[in-house]
Protein backbone atom coordinates (compact mmCIF):
# COMPACT_ATOMS: atom_id res chain seq x y z
CA UNK A 1 0.00 0.00 0.00
CA UNK A 2 1.45 3.38 -1.01
CA UNK A 3 2.01 5.97 1.69
CA UNK A 4 -0.06 9.11 1.75
CA UNK A 5 1.65 11.88 -0.22
CA UNK A 6 1.32 15.63 0.03
CA UNK A 7 -0.57 17.37 -2.78
CA UNK A 8 1.52 19.22 -5.35
CA UNK A 9 1.18 22.97 -4.76
CA UNK A 10 2.67 26.23 -5.98
CA UNK A 11 4.97 26.14 -2.95
CA UNK A 12 6.45 22.68 -3.59
CA UNK A 13 6.08 22.06 -7.35
CA UNK A 14 9.69 23.05 -8.02
CA UNK A 15 10.78 20.13 -5.80
CA UNK A 16 9.06 17.35 -7.76
CA UNK A 17 10.95 14.12 -8.16
CA UNK A 18 10.23 10.92 -10.04
CA UNK A 19 9.04 8.44 -7.44
CA UNK A 20 8.03 5.49 -9.64
CA UNK A 21 8.67 4.05 -13.08
CA UNK A 22 5.94 1.73 -14.32
CA UNK A 23 6.72 -1.23 -16.64
CA UNK A 24 10.19 -2.31 -17.76
CA UNK A 25 11.83 -0.27 -20.54
CA UNK A 26 11.78 -1.59 -24.10
CA UNK A 27 13.95 -0.70 -27.09
CA UNK A 28 11.13 -0.84 -29.68
CA UNK A 29 10.50 2.57 -31.23
CA UNK A 30 7.33 4.15 -29.83
CA UNK A 31 5.74 7.48 -30.63
CA UNK A 32 4.49 8.34 -27.18
CA UNK A 33 1.60 7.23 -25.02
CA UNK A 34 -1.85 8.44 -24.05
CA UNK A 35 -2.42 8.45 -20.27
CA UNK A 36 -5.35 8.80 -17.85
CA UNK A 37 -6.03 8.32 -14.14
CA UNK A 38 -9.25 7.00 -12.71
CA UNK A 39 -11.23 9.39 -10.50
CA UNK A 40 -9.86 7.87 -7.29
CA UNK A 41 -6.22 8.32 -8.37
CA UNK A 42 -5.65 4.61 -7.77
CA UNK A 43 -5.43 3.40 -11.39
CA UNK A 44 -3.26 4.77 -14.18
CA UNK A 45 -4.00 3.71 -17.76
CA UNK A 46 -1.75 4.00 -20.83
CA UNK A 47 -1.61 3.02 -24.48
CA UNK A 48 0.80 3.81 -27.30
CA UNK A 49 -0.31 6.67 -29.54
CA UNK A 50 0.70 5.69 -33.07
CA UNK A 51 1.30 1.96 -33.19
CA UNK A 52 -1.04 -1.00 -32.61
CA UNK A 53 -1.00 -1.61 -28.89
CA UNK A 54 -3.02 -2.95 -26.00
CA UNK A 55 -4.41 -0.72 -23.31
CA UNK A 56 -2.78 -1.49 -19.98
CA UNK A 57 -3.14 -0.18 -16.46
CA UNK A 58 -1.54 -0.22 -13.05
CA UNK A 59 -2.97 -0.24 -9.51
CA UNK A 60 -1.00 2.47 -7.72
CA UNK A 61 -2.03 1.17 -4.30
CA UNK A 62 0.29 -1.80 -4.74
CA UNK A 63 4.07 -2.01 -4.89
CA UNK A 64 4.32 -3.78 -8.24
CA UNK A 65 5.25 -1.73 -11.29
CA UNK A 66 3.77 -4.34 -13.65
CA UNK A 67 0.32 -3.77 -15.21
CA UNK A 68 -2.58 -5.42 -13.41
CA UNK A 69 -4.71 -5.63 -16.58
CA UNK A 70 -4.30 -5.49 -20.37
CA UNK A 71 -7.51 -6.43 -22.25
CA UNK A 72 -7.31 -8.45 -25.44
CA UNK A 73 -9.79 -6.26 -27.38
CA UNK A 74 -7.94 -4.20 -30.06
CA UNK A 75 -8.53 -0.50 -29.41
CA UNK A 76 -7.72 2.81 -31.02
CA UNK A 77 -5.22 4.97 -29.17
CA UNK A 78 -7.80 7.60 -28.08
CA UNK A 79 -9.42 6.53 -24.82
CA UNK A 80 -11.19 8.12 -21.87
CA UNK A 81 -11.79 7.01 -18.27
CA UNK A 82 -15.29 7.74 -16.97
CA UNK A 83 -15.09 9.32 -13.49
CA UNK A 84 -16.86 7.33 -10.79
CA UNK A 85 -17.97 4.52 -13.11
CA UNK A 86 -15.07 2.04 -13.25
CA UNK A 87 -15.17 2.25 -17.06
CA UNK A 88 -12.74 3.12 -19.80
CA UNK A 89 -14.08 4.05 -23.27
CA UNK A 90 -12.42 3.69 -26.68
CA UNK A 91 -13.18 2.73 -30.26
CA UNK A 92 -12.52 -0.97 -30.70
CA UNK A 93 -13.24 -4.15 -32.54
CA UNK A 94 -14.91 -6.62 -30.13
CA UNK A 95 -15.16 -9.16 -32.95
CA UNK A 96 -11.61 -9.63 -34.34
CA UNK A 97 -13.04 -11.40 -37.41
CA UNK A 98 -14.76 -8.16 -38.48
CA UNK A 99 -12.23 -5.34 -37.90
CA UNK A 100 -14.11 -3.02 -40.25
CA UNK A 101 -17.08 -2.92 -37.86
CA UNK A 102 -15.88 -0.29 -35.42
CA UNK A 103 -17.67 -0.05 -32.08
CA UNK A 104 -17.59 2.44 -29.23
CA UNK A 105 -16.85 0.17 -26.30
CA UNK A 106 -16.72 0.54 -22.52
CA UNK A 107 -14.49 -1.85 -20.59
CA UNK A 108 -14.49 -2.45 -16.86
CA UNK A 109 -11.40 -1.03 -15.17
CA UNK A 110 -11.79 -3.79 -12.59
CA UNK A 111 -11.06 -6.70 -14.92
CA UNK A 112 -11.08 -5.42 -18.52
CA UNK A 113 -14.38 -7.09 -19.41
CA UNK A 114 -16.64 -5.62 -22.08
CA UNK A 115 -19.57 -3.74 -20.52
CA UNK A 116 -21.13 -1.70 -23.36
CA UNK A 117 -20.74 -1.45 -27.12
CA UNK A 118 -22.45 0.37 -29.97
CA UNK A 119 -21.71 0.85 -33.70
CA UNK A 120 -19.44 3.83 -34.29
CA UNK A 121 -18.94 4.61 -38.01
CA UNK A 122 -16.53 7.51 -37.44
CA UNK A 123 -12.85 8.29 -37.20
CA UNK A 124 -12.43 9.52 -33.63
CA UNK A 125 -10.06 12.47 -33.19
CA UNK A 126 -10.67 13.63 -29.60
CA UNK A 127 -12.75 12.60 -26.60
CA UNK A 128 -13.42 13.89 -23.08
CA UNK A 129 -15.70 12.91 -20.18
CA UNK A 130 -17.82 15.09 -17.92
CA UNK A 131 -16.80 15.35 -14.27
CA UNK A 132 -19.59 12.96 -13.21
CA UNK A 133 -18.92 10.46 -16.00
CA UNK A 134 -22.43 10.74 -17.46
CA UNK A 135 -21.46 12.40 -20.76
CA UNK A 136 -18.78 12.02 -23.40
CA UNK A 137 -17.85 14.77 -25.83
CA UNK A 138 -16.26 13.54 -29.04
CA UNK A 139 -14.98 15.21 -32.19
CA UNK A 140 -14.78 13.04 -35.30
CA UNK A 141 -13.96 13.59 -38.97
CA UNK A 142 -15.05 16.75 -40.82
CA UNK A 143 -15.17 18.69 -37.52
CA UNK A 144 -18.37 16.96 -36.39
CA UNK A 145 -18.95 16.96 -32.64
CA UNK A 146 -20.99 14.35 -30.74
CA UNK A 147 -22.39 14.33 -27.22
CA UNK A 148 -22.73 10.77 -25.94
CA UNK A 149 -25.14 9.63 -23.21
CA UNK A 150 -23.30 7.08 -21.08
CA UNK A 151 -26.38 5.73 -19.25
CA UNK A 152 -28.23 4.91 -22.49
CA UNK A 153 -25.01 4.27 -24.43
CA UNK A 154 -26.11 6.24 -27.46
CA UNK A 155 -25.55 9.60 -29.13
CA UNK A 156 -27.53 12.29 -27.32
CA UNK A 157 -27.01 14.97 -29.97
CA UNK A 158 -24.74 16.17 -32.72
CA UNK A 159 -22.87 19.43 -32.24
CA UNK A 160 -23.03 22.12 -34.88
CA UNK A 161 -20.24 21.83 -37.44
CA UNK A 162 -17.96 24.82 -37.96
CA UNK A 163 -18.27 26.57 -41.33
CA UNK A 164 -14.73 25.58 -42.33
CA UNK A 165 -13.25 22.12 -42.63
CA UNK A 166 -11.42 21.54 -39.35
CA UNK A 167 -9.42 18.81 -37.64
CA UNK A 168 -9.78 18.48 -33.88
CA UNK A 169 -6.79 17.72 -31.69
CA UNK A 170 -8.43 17.97 -28.25
CA UNK A 171 -11.77 18.64 -26.58
CA UNK A 172 -13.18 19.16 -23.08
CA UNK A 173 -16.47 19.46 -21.15
CA UNK A 174 -16.84 22.25 -18.59
CA UNK A 175 -17.14 21.24 -14.91
CA UNK A 176 -20.82 22.23 -14.89
CA UNK A 177 -21.50 20.26 -18.14
CA UNK A 178 -22.91 23.38 -19.86
CA UNK A 179 -20.11 23.95 -22.38
CA UNK A 180 -17.99 21.87 -24.72
CA UNK A 181 -14.78 23.20 -26.25
CA UNK A 182 -12.55 21.85 -29.01
CA UNK A 183 -9.13 22.72 -30.37
CA UNK A 184 -9.75 22.95 -34.10
CA UNK A 185 -7.13 23.29 -36.83
CA UNK A 186 -7.76 23.98 -40.48
CA UNK A 187 -7.38 20.82 -42.54
CA UNK A 188 -4.47 22.58 -44.25
CA UNK A 189 -2.83 24.84 -41.64
CA UNK A 190 -1.71 27.41 -44.20
CA UNK A 191 -5.38 28.16 -44.90
CA UNK A 192 -5.88 30.08 -41.68
CA UNK A 193 -5.48 30.27 -37.90
CA UNK A 194 -6.38 27.63 -35.38
CA UNK A 195 -9.79 27.98 -33.77
CA UNK A 196 -11.26 27.39 -30.35
CA UNK A 197 -14.81 26.20 -30.94
CA UNK A 198 -17.25 26.53 -28.05
CA UNK A 199 -20.64 24.76 -28.01
CA UNK A 200 -23.73 24.91 -25.83
CA UNK A 201 -23.93 21.33 -24.54
CA UNK A 202 -27.70 21.57 -24.05
CA UNK A 203 -28.53 22.48 -27.65
CA UNK A 204 -25.39 21.60 -29.60
CA UNK A 205 -25.25 25.12 -31.04
CA UNK A 206 -21.93 26.87 -31.63
CA UNK A 207 -21.51 29.75 -29.20
CA UNK A 208 -18.30 31.15 -30.66
CA UNK A 209 -15.34 30.46 -32.94
CA UNK A 210 -12.31 32.14 -31.45
CA UNK A 211 -9.21 32.45 -33.65
CA UNK A 212 -5.71 32.17 -32.18
CA UNK A 213 -2.43 33.46 -33.57
CA UNK A 214 -1.11 30.06 -34.60
CA UNK A 215 -2.32 27.76 -37.40
CA UNK A 216 -2.01 24.69 -35.13
CA UNK A 217 -4.02 24.53 -31.92
CA UNK A 218 -3.63 21.29 -30.03
CA UNK A 219 -5.58 21.17 -26.80
CA UNK A 220 -8.11 22.89 -24.55
CA UNK A 221 -8.85 22.51 -20.83
CA UNK A 222 -11.45 24.15 -18.59
CA UNK A 223 -10.28 25.67 -15.33
CA UNK A 224 -11.75 23.57 -12.49
CA UNK A 225 -13.11 26.49 -10.40
CA UNK A 226 -13.18 29.65 -12.56
CA UNK A 227 -14.97 30.55 -15.83
CA UNK A 228 -11.76 30.20 -17.82
CA UNK A 229 -10.48 27.98 -20.61
CA UNK A 230 -6.88 27.40 -21.66
CA UNK A 231 -5.69 26.49 -25.15
CA UNK A 232 -2.26 25.29 -26.26
CA UNK A 233 -0.69 25.94 -29.66
CA UNK A 234 2.22 24.80 -31.78
CA UNK A 235 3.99 28.04 -30.94
CA UNK A 236 5.15 28.99 -27.48
CA UNK A 237 1.70 30.04 -26.32
CA UNK A 238 -0.89 28.99 -23.80
CA UNK A 239 -3.93 31.24 -24.21
CA UNK A 240 -6.32 31.94 -21.34
CA UNK A 241 -9.91 32.57 -22.46
CA UNK A 242 -12.52 34.34 -20.34
CA UNK A 243 -15.69 32.32 -20.97
CA UNK A 244 -18.02 35.16 -20.00
CA UNK A 245 -16.35 37.68 -22.30
CA UNK A 246 -15.42 34.96 -24.84
CA UNK A 247 -12.05 36.46 -25.58
CA UNK A 248 -8.39 35.76 -24.86
CA UNK A 249 -7.41 37.75 -21.76
CA UNK A 250 -3.90 36.45 -21.13
CA UNK A 251 -1.13 34.48 -22.81
CA UNK A 252 1.98 32.91 -21.33
CA UNK A 253 4.95 31.08 -22.78
CA UNK A 254 5.02 27.28 -22.85
CA UNK A 255 6.95 25.64 -25.71
CA UNK A 256 4.75 23.76 -28.21
CA UNK A 257 1.92 23.17 -25.74
CA UNK A 258 0.53 19.84 -26.93
CA UNK A 259 -1.52 18.66 -23.90
CA UNK A 260 -2.85 20.53 -20.87
CA UNK A 261 -3.87 19.29 -17.41
CA UNK A 262 -4.92 21.28 -14.33
CA UNK A 263 -4.37 20.22 -10.74
CA UNK A 264 -7.61 20.06 -8.65
CA UNK A 265 -7.72 23.69 -7.52
CA UNK A 266 -6.46 25.14 -10.81
CA UNK A 267 -3.36 26.77 -9.34
CA UNK A 268 -1.04 24.62 -11.48
CA UNK A 269 -1.07 23.58 -15.13
CA UNK A 270 0.91 20.64 -16.47
CA UNK A 271 1.92 21.27 -20.09
CA UNK A 272 3.32 18.47 -22.24
CA UNK A 273 5.25 19.74 -25.22
CA UNK A 274 5.24 18.35 -28.72
CA UNK A 275 8.46 16.48 -28.03
CA UNK A 276 10.11 14.62 -25.15
CA UNK A 277 9.45 17.19 -22.40
CA UNK A 278 6.85 18.57 -20.01
CA UNK A 279 6.57 21.41 -17.51
CA UNK A 280 4.47 22.43 -14.52
CA UNK A 281 3.41 26.07 -14.54
CA UNK A 282 1.97 28.43 -11.98
CA UNK A 283 -1.33 29.31 -13.61
CA UNK A 284 -1.83 32.85 -12.29
CA UNK A 285 1.57 34.10 -13.45
CA UNK A 286 2.61 31.61 -16.14
CA UNK A 287 5.89 30.94 -14.33
CA UNK A 288 7.39 27.53 -15.04
CA UNK A 289 8.09 25.85 -11.72
CA UNK A 290 9.34 22.46 -12.91
CA UNK A 291 10.40 20.80 -16.15
CA UNK A 292 11.69 17.43 -17.31
CA UNK A 293 12.75 15.85 -20.59
CA UNK A 294 14.27 12.59 -21.77
CA UNK A 295 16.55 11.72 -24.66
CA UNK A 296 13.97 10.21 -27.03
CA UNK A 297 13.22 13.07 -29.39
CA UNK A 298 10.82 10.98 -31.50
CA UNK A 299 8.06 10.65 -28.89
CA UNK A 300 5.37 12.91 -27.43
CA UNK A 301 3.19 12.05 -24.43
CA UNK A 302 0.76 14.02 -22.27
CA UNK A 303 1.58 14.99 -18.69
CA UNK A 304 -1.49 14.56 -16.48
CA UNK A 305 -2.25 15.47 -12.89
CA UNK A 306 -3.92 12.81 -10.79
CA UNK A 307 -7.40 13.88 -9.59
CA UNK A 308 -6.16 14.09 -5.99
CA UNK A 309 -3.29 16.35 -7.06
CA UNK A 310 -0.49 14.19 -5.66
CA UNK A 311 1.06 12.90 -8.91
CA UNK A 312 2.00 14.01 -12.39
CA UNK A 313 2.26 11.11 -14.84
CA UNK A 314 4.20 11.28 -18.11
CA UNK A 315 4.83 8.66 -20.79
CA UNK A 316 8.57 8.21 -21.25
CA UNK A 317 10.44 7.42 -24.45
CA UNK A 318 11.35 3.87 -23.40
CA UNK A 319 7.65 2.88 -23.11
CA UNK A 320 7.69 3.23 -19.32
CA UNK A 321 5.45 5.67 -17.45
CA UNK A 322 7.01 7.97 -14.85
CA UNK A 323 5.25 9.30 -11.76
CA UNK A 324 6.40 12.58 -10.23
CA UNK A 325 5.46 13.66 -6.72
CA UNK A 326 6.65 15.60 -3.73
CA UNK A 327 9.38 13.55 -2.09
CA UNK A 328 8.57 11.95 1.28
Amino acid sequence: MRSRRDPITVANASCLTRVRQLSPPVSIKRWGQHLAFDSQSTLLLAMARMQPDRLRWWDLRGESDQPVCSPEIPLSSVFCVLPGRDLVVAVGWPDPTAPWKKRLVALSTRDGSLRYEAPFPYELHAMSASADGSLLAMVVEDGLGLLWDVERWCCLRELEVAPKYLYAQGCAISPDRRLIAAAQTQNYPDQGPGIIQLWDATTGATLCLLSVNDPLIWDVAFHPTEPLLVAGTNGDDVHVVDLEQRRIVRTFDAPRAWRLSFNPDGSLLAVAGDGPFFGVYRFDTGERLFSHEDDNDEQTSPAVFSPDGTFVAWGQGDYTVGLWAVAD
